[in-house]
C-alpha cells in the first residue's frame, strides 16, 4: 500500500528522532514516502497532490493545524471555509 507521511518539523512535539522512528515503523509494512512541510499551507498542497496521484493512505505527524491542512487538502475546495459542500459518492 502506498502511503504519504506528512511531517510538520515545527510542531512542538516533533523531533528528528521521533520522525525517523515513525517513518521506519511505517516502512516495515507500507511503501511510505516522507514529506516535511516547509510553510503554511504546504501540508494541504502535499495532501491534494497525494489524492490526485492515487496515494492510498496519508498519515500526519504534527499538530492539529497540520491535520486540518491535510484534511482540507484531501477534500479540496470543499474542505475550505466558505467552499462548496462536500460531494458524497
Amino acid at each position: 500500500m502506498r502511503a504519504l507521511l506528512i511531517v510538520n518539523p515545527n510542531a512542538t512535539s516533533i523531533t528528528a528522532a521521533g520522525r525517523d522512528l515513525v517513518a521506519m515503523a511505517l516502512a516495515s509494512t507500507l511503501d511510505v514516502t516522507l514529506a516535511q512541510t516547509e510553510r503554511r499551507g504546504h501540508a494541504a498542497e502535499l495532501a491534494a497532490a497525494a489524492r490526485d496521484e492515487g496515494t492510498e493512505l496519508v498519515i500526519v505527524h504534527g499538530g492539529d493545524g497540520t491535520v486540518n491542512e491535510v484534511v482540507c487538502g484531501i477534500l479540496g475546495q470543499e474542505g475550505l471555509p466558505g467552499g462548496p459542500d462536500p460531494v458524497h459518492p
